[in-house]
């Protein structure tokens, strides 16, 4: 899981040379769900797996305080990891529409994790939380079963919002079905997370939780992890090679101009076209497709009446009409994507 995570942080940033915020989502969601398995390793320590009249009155107190540090990191870590994909995908969004669409389910997700965090926080009463053997707690099957449901719900919806983002950029069908089938990653889950609810379920109204619980545990911890890695998977960098297109360059900044002479003296010509120009003319950069460094090779301006020309090393063209980019190829222009 750490090694995915890290992967993902490594061949972002050697992209666009920076890290953006899904990148520190990312990093939060592996430390919470390092503190995850933490807990549940401790919680192996005191006593989970054995039976619980082996156990002394300390042991099973540790184990309950352990549990309970497990579901809420638990929980945490499923909405911060859901939130870094969310975040990423917002990139893909075009039109307000598709943008508000994303920041919908990422407000779904934010109020699930609320709600979900303020309930296992008092699931047994004040003073003692933690106590989940104790008898004093809310039905702990119910609220399972209806967190698991909104989980699954908005697993599917990561799943499907790239269908609905992508159908109108500009992509060859393969790498369309690339990239869906890279956030369809996210369906391993739902199963396991309707496996853990049946353990639940079944261990609900056990006299022995440390014996009987294992499983239930296990599974989270096979949810946690494989959340985090799935959740890596579309920004690794076979996968960013393949989304090469305006629609992720406009929020992903290119690198300042190189110190390539000819470079500097064509993007300032071209900018001082903009100048000049008179009331009613356009001048727009177009999207970049390549997030790496290049050198310059030619650049091609196309002129209000249809025509189109080069543009020399030194900057300079042919025509004095108003003027707007049709395609550059290698010049590293930092800019903003407008649509």
């Amino acid at each position: 899981m750490c090694l995915v995570t890290l992967l993902k942080i490594s061949s972002k940033f050697v992209l666009i040379k920076s890290l953006q915020k899904d990148d520190y989502y990312m990093i939060l969601a592996m430390v919470l769900a390092i503190g995850q398995n933490v807990a549940v390793t401790e919680q192996v320590t005191a006593g989970l797996g054995q039976h619980m009249d082996s156990l002394t009155e300390s042991q099973v107190e540790a184990f309950q305080g352990t549990g309970y540090a497990s579901q809420l990191l638990y929980i945490l870590s499923l909405c911060i990891t859901k939130l870094a994909v969310l975040e990423f995908l917002g990139t893909l969004a075009q039109s307000p529409v598709r943008r508000t669409a994303t920041r919908s389910i990422m407000a779904v997700n934010g109020v699930w994790a609320i709600i979900a965090t303020f309930c296992v926080a008092f699931q047994c009463g004040i003073p003692r939380p933690w106590a989940i053997i104790s008898g004093h707690c809310f039905n702990q099957v119910a609220f399972w079963n209806a967190l698991g449901a909104f989980d699954i719900m908005i697993d599917f919806a990561i799943v499907i919002l790239p269908v609905y983002l992508l159908h109108d950029l500009k992509l060859v069908w393969k790498k369309k079905a690339s990239v869906m089938a890279a956030f369809a990653g996210r369906l391993l889950i739902v199963p396991l997370t309707i496996l853990r609810l049946i353990y639940i379920t079944s261990t609900s109204k056990s006299a022995d939780h440390t014996w009987d619980e294992f499983d239930a545990v296990a599974t989270t911890q096979i949810i946690v992890n494989l959340s985090v890695v799935v959740a890596c998977i579309p920004f690794l960098k076979p996968f960013l090679d393949s989304l090469q297109t305006g629609a992720i360059s406009g929020n992903i900044r290119l690198k300042p101009l190189s110190d390539n002479s000819a470079a500097k003296k064509a993007a300032n010509s071209l900018r001082s076209r903009k100048d000049n120009a008179g009331n009613g003319a356009s001048f727009h950069f177009g999207s970049q497709h390549n997030w790496m460094d290049s050198s310059i090779t030619h650049t091609t301006l196309i002129t209000t009446d249809g025509h189109s020309e080069p543009v020399t090393a030194n900057g300079s063209s042919n025509s004095s009409e108003s003027m707007r980019i049709k395609q550059t190829t290698g010049v590293t222009v930092q800019f903003e994507s407008y649509k």
